[in-house]
């Protein structure tokens, strides 16, 4: 059963590149495939070594969300708070690899970048490791980082509010930045991410 026919879809997508810019607001990471081959198991515990074949890093988050709409000619820029430290330099690597802006970034140097690995086969995830801290951001990041979000709502006519629990997005962000929105009559959404 079809959905939409390729002409209708053409249609629509088309039309993406024509809409004004997303402001997106919340936490950001780095996702750290981990893939290889199992044939046998540890004789130090009873767990599979996994034999690496290939490795590769993907924005995670709300920066996979921007890189998503990047994809679809969908402009955004990511407002979020990264930790001062090589996986919040790589972020920002990875973001410019995929031409999207970092200057909605603030840097918080009590908080890591969140960065989370997953170690796979060809058939299955074997476990998932995460480097995160999911304690909320002071009031001093809070101001800095609604300060920046704020100078981009002039030329951002969409706000998405991304939550996956890391901090980002405190009581006082989401208040604030809906108010902002309003104010400006822009179109308000928000998604509560899993964790």
């Amino acid at each position: 059963m079809n959905i939409m026919d390729e002409k209708r879809f053409l249609e629509l997508t088309s039309k993406f590149k024509k809409l004004d810019k997303i402001a997106i607001l919340g936490d950001v990471g780095i996702d750290k495939y981990t893939q290889g081959d199992v044939r046998r198991i540890s004789p130090e515990a009873p767990v599979p070594i996994v034999e690496v074949t290939m490795e590769w890093e993907k924005l995670g988050l709300s920066a996979n969300i921007a890189h998503n709409l990047e994809e679809l000619g969908i402009k955004s820029t990511i407002c979020s708070v990264i930790g001062d430290d090589k996986r919040g330099s790589r972020l920002e690597n990875l973001l410019e690899e995929s031409a999207l802006s970092i200057w909605g970034l603030v840097r918080d140097g009590s908080k890591p970048t969140t960065y989370k690995e997953r170690i796979t086969t060809n058939t299955q995830q074997i476990c998932r490791i995460d480097y995160e801290s999911k304690a909320s951001i002071q009031p001093n990041v809070e101001e800095l980082l609604l300060s920046r979000f704020g100078d981009f709502l002039e030329d951002h006519k969409a706000i998405i509010l991304e939550d996956y629990a890391k901090g980002t997005l405190t009581e006082k962000v989401i208040k604030d930045a809906i108010a902002m929105g309003r104010e400006k009559g822009h179109l308000i959404c928000v998604d509560p991410g899993a964790t």
